[in-house]
Protein backbone atom coordinates (compact mmCIF):
# COMPACT_ATOMS: atom_id res chain seq x y z
CA UNK A 1 0.00 0.00 0.00
CA UNK A 2 1.13 3.35 -0.66
CA UNK A 3 1.74 6.09 1.76
CA UNK A 4 -0.07 8.57 -0.17
CA UNK A 5 -3.10 6.03 -0.16
CA UNK A 6 -2.94 5.41 3.61
CA UNK A 7 -3.03 8.90 3.85
CA UNK A 8 -6.03 9.45 1.96
CA UNK A 9 -7.89 6.75 3.81
CA UNK A 10 -6.45 8.96 7.39
CA UNK A 11 -8.02 11.47 6.16
CA UNK A 12 -11.51 9.71 5.35
CA UNK A 13 -11.54 8.29 8.50
CA UNK A 14 -10.47 11.03 10.43
CA UNK A 15 -13.24 12.94 8.86
CA UNK A 16 -15.89 10.10 9.60
CA UNK A 17 -15.10 11.08 13.01
CA UNK A 18 -15.96 14.31 13.21
CA UNK A 19 -19.23 14.40 10.76
CA UNK A 20 -22.28 12.67 11.30
CA UNK A 21 -24.23 11.61 7.96
CA UNK A 22 -21.84 12.88 5.30
CA UNK A 23 -22.51 12.47 2.11
CA UNK A 24 -20.07 11.31 -0.58
CA UNK A 25 -19.34 14.83 -2.08
CA UNK A 26 -18.48 16.56 0.87
CA UNK A 27 -16.50 13.77 2.31
CA UNK A 28 -14.59 13.71 -1.41
CA UNK A 29 -13.97 17.42 -0.96
CA UNK A 30 -12.94 17.44 2.35
CA UNK A 31 -9.97 14.54 1.49
CA UNK A 32 -9.24 16.37 -1.59
CA UNK A 33 -10.34 13.81 -4.09
CA UNK A 34 -11.25 14.90 -7.67
CA UNK A 35 -13.64 12.10 -8.55
CA UNK A 36 -16.18 10.45 -6.35
CA UNK A 37 -14.63 7.18 -8.22
CA UNK A 38 -11.67 7.73 -6.55
CA UNK A 39 -13.04 8.21 -3.29
CA UNK A 40 -15.36 5.20 -3.60
CA UNK A 41 -12.20 2.77 -4.29
CA UNK A 42 -10.79 4.08 -0.82
CA UNK A 43 -14.16 3.42 0.84
CA UNK A 44 -14.24 -0.54 -0.27
CA UNK A 45 -10.80 -0.82 1.18
CA UNK A 46 -11.83 0.43 4.52
CA UNK A 47 -15.03 -1.56 4.32
CA UNK A 48 -13.36 -4.59 3.05
CA UNK A 49 -10.97 -3.86 6.64
CA UNK A 50 -14.03 -3.71 8.67
CA UNK A 51 -13.40 0.24 9.24
CA UNK A 52 -16.96 1.24 7.89
CA UNK A 53 -20.07 0.16 6.86
CA UNK A 54 -21.78 1.45 3.51
CA UNK A 55 -24.51 0.80 1.58
CA UNK A 56 -23.41 1.91 -2.16
CA UNK A 57 -26.42 3.65 -3.85
CA UNK A 58 -28.31 4.55 -0.31
CA UNK A 59 -27.75 8.50 0.56
CA UNK A 60 -25.56 8.73 3.57
CA UNK A 61 -25.01 5.70 5.35
CA UNK A 62 -21.13 5.66 5.70
CA UNK A 63 -20.04 5.02 9.14
CA UNK A 64 -17.22 3.82 11.23
CA UNK A 65 -17.15 0.46 12.81
CA UNK A 66 -15.32 0.02 16.00
CA UNK A 67 -11.83 1.05 15.32
CA UNK A 68 -9.01 -0.99 13.88
CA UNK A 69 -5.71 -0.62 13.51
CA UNK A 70 -2.95 -2.53 12.04
CA UNK A 71 -0.63 -4.97 13.66
CA UNK A 72 0.91 -8.32 14.45
CA UNK A 73 -0.84 -9.83 17.03
CA UNK A 74 0.91 -13.56 18.18
CA UNK A 75 2.71 -13.47 14.42
CA UNK A 76 -0.66 -13.49 12.53
CA UNK A 77 -0.66 -9.60 10.84
CA UNK A 78 -4.05 -7.90 10.51
CA UNK A 79 -6.57 -5.51 11.45
CA UNK A 80 -7.43 -5.78 15.06
CA UNK A 81 -9.71 -4.58 17.53
CA UNK A 82 -8.67 -3.86 20.86
CA UNK A 83 -10.85 -6.85 22.19
CA UNK A 84 -9.99 -9.06 18.99
CA UNK A 85 -6.39 -8.36 19.98
CA UNK A 86 -7.09 -9.66 23.56
CA UNK A 87 -9.28 -12.92 22.28
CA UNK A 88 -6.14 -14.36 20.07
CA UNK A 89 -3.47 -13.65 22.76
CA UNK A 90 -6.06 -15.89 25.38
Amino acid sequence: MSARGEARRDRIVDYLRRTEHPSLREIAVDAGFASIDGLKYHLEILHRRGQLTWKPGLSRTIRLTEHRVAGVVDGRAGYWTLAEAHEVRA
